[in-house]
């Protein structure tokens, strides 16, 4: 089995759970490959679907020589989810060095959202958003530029696995064998419509999934919802991704071992079943996953760098309307919020530094109401005044609903950007080509005043001209306690799992 799924690797992550359906499904198409060679790849690159990639713009992220980076989704597209969605984002950094780290995006994470227009035609300005908005929004090129915005990282390569792939791949193959182990605990919830419902592991209402204990074969539907269910697992999620790897490694056994690269007619239709699971984005081709495949191989035992962008739930200071379940608005309900520090801690050392390269630090400065409170704006280009820094008022921004505040930046004006992060540390960088080279910064619902000025000393040249060339400012500082603040308010780990099933079974 060229990836073993089943022992040895630490809690499962919704990220980890995308990173090996990837890893598993280019397997197959690995192990085919050897059989069928370069004909069966040919087939199976002519089934696997293309996702159409728009206009990025004129002035994305700089691609680094010797690196390459894909961004990988996990969809699911099923009824009554509103269209598309995309549960898990993760952003693989295949460095210079040969090695490999994977970034998740919290999908709540409260983003800006870039302009698009929709497939009505109707033109969105940016507007504050949850992360996982974007795909359905403005399918993969959206959830492309958001991405470069937000980290500063070139996507070289998307792809995207859809769980309603594995129903065909089951059938091809005649049916998966599964063991399942009792768990004798019965969860008790509402549902959507606040209906109480029951579930076990092995009778989910919910997902639909209904057999075992024991040895059983699933297909079709039933595989379907024995990969979708997480009520009445241990953990929930933690089980729920358990149950995915488990069933990739049962997918993976029956191919090697139940002769199904023996047979030309099952090898095609599992090629084809495997190309429905996948898509690409344009400029992305079977070489290219095959080449990720091969440098995942640290999956089985967790070599790989896997990592979560730190996030944190509101508190009432950063707009919350309710703290307990990190509420920030009805329209956007419960967020996840980011501090800019953690994020470039994550992102820098893909970036390069953001020194005299990014611009000289003069570009000019807009500052828009966000939030419709009256007078904000001119204060705000008042304060920037009295300490060195020329902005002017640029009146209104599309939306009055921002809660948090935003620092949004053309090409060769980041380092203009971050001289202004410096003196409101608690907003957040975003690139906008739109902007045309110019800085604008949106004043959100939550924007308390400028950072205070550190004491004066008897080397310090005056307050005004050291702040007006960003070097004066508690910025860092008050950005890295803002960090640690966010990591104590966040949520407390999911419990402990269950004790682990018999060998080869699973709850």
């Amino acid at each position: 089995m060229p990836f073993d799924l089943r022992g040895g690797r630490p809690r499962p992550t919704a990220a980890r759970r995308l990173t090996v359906a990837v890893a598993a499904l280019t397997s197959i198409v690995i192990m085919t490959g050897a059989v069928g060679g370069w004909g069966a790849l040919t087939y199976f690159d002519a089934r696997t679907h293309r996702a159409a990639i728009g206009d990025l713009g004129a002035n994305r992220p700089a691609a680094r020589e010797g690196a390459k980076n894909f961004l990988l989704v996990g969809t699911d597209d099923r009824a009554g989810l509103g269209g598309m969605r995309s549960d898990t984002t993760i952003l693989a950094h295949l460095g210079e060095d040969g090695k490999v780290t994977l970034i998740s995006f919290p999908r709540d994470t409260l983003v800006v959202m870039p302009a698009y227009t929709d497939s009505a035609g109707k033109v969105h300005p940016p507007s504050e958003e949850k992360f996982n908005s974007a795909i359905a929004n403005g399918g993969p090129t959206l959830l492309i530029k958001l991405v470069e915005a937000l980290t500063r990282v070139r996507i070289d390569h998307y792809i995207s696995v859809d769980l309603a792939g594995f129903r065909t791949i089951t059938e091809v193959i005649g049916g998966v064998d599964v063991c399942i182990t009792e768990r004798n605990v019965t969860d008790r919830f509402t549902n959507d419509d606040g209906k109480w419902v029951s579930s076990t592991n092995t009778n989910d209402p919910m997902s639909g999934f209904r057999g075992g204990p024991g040895h059983i074969q699933i297909s079709g539907e039933q595989a379907l919802a024995f990969v979708r269910q997480r009520h009445g697992l241990p953990g929930w999620d933690i089980g729920r991704t358990k149950r995915q790897q488990y069933f990739l490694s049962r997918i993976l056994a029956k191919v090697r071992e139940d002769g199904v690269l023996t047979s030309p007619a099952r090898v095609s239709g599992l090629l084809s079943a495997v190309g429905d699971a996948l898509t690409y984005g344009e400029g992305t081709s079977t070489t290219d996953v095959t080449q990720l495949a091969s440098r995942l191989q640290g999956v089985s035992n967790g070599s790989l760098g896997l990592q979560t962008l730190l996030t944190h739930a509101p508190t009432k200071a950063e707009g919350a309307i309710d703290e307990n379940k990190g509420e920030l608005s009805k329209r956007l309900g419960a967020v996840q919020l980011y501090n800019q520090s953690d994020l470039d801690a994550v992102f820098g050392p893909f970036t390069g530094d953001h020194g005299d390269a990014a611009g000289g630090g003069d570009a000019r400065i807009s500052v828009l109401n966000g939030s419709g409170a009256a007078g904000v704006v001119a204060k705000v280009v008042r304060d920037l005044g009295a300490r060195g820094i020329s902005a002017d008022n640029g009146g209104n921004a599309a939306y009055n609903n921002y809660k948090a505040t935003w620092i949004r930046y053309g090409a060769g004006a980041e380092t203009t950007a971050r001289k202004l992060l410096s003196q409101i540390p608690v907003a957040r960088l975003m690139a906008d080509d739109d902007l045309d080279g110019g800085v604008q910064v949106i004043v959100g619902s939550t924007y308390k005043g400028l950072a205070d000025l550190p004491a004066p000393t008897a080397t310090q040249a005056s307050g005004a001209q050291a702040l007006a060339a960003g070097t004066g400012a508690t910025g860092p500082a008050t950005a890295a306690t803002s960090a640690t603040a966010g990591a104590a308010t966040q949520p407390a780990g999911s419990t402990a799992p269950a004790p682990a099933p018999p060998t080869d079974c699973v709850y």
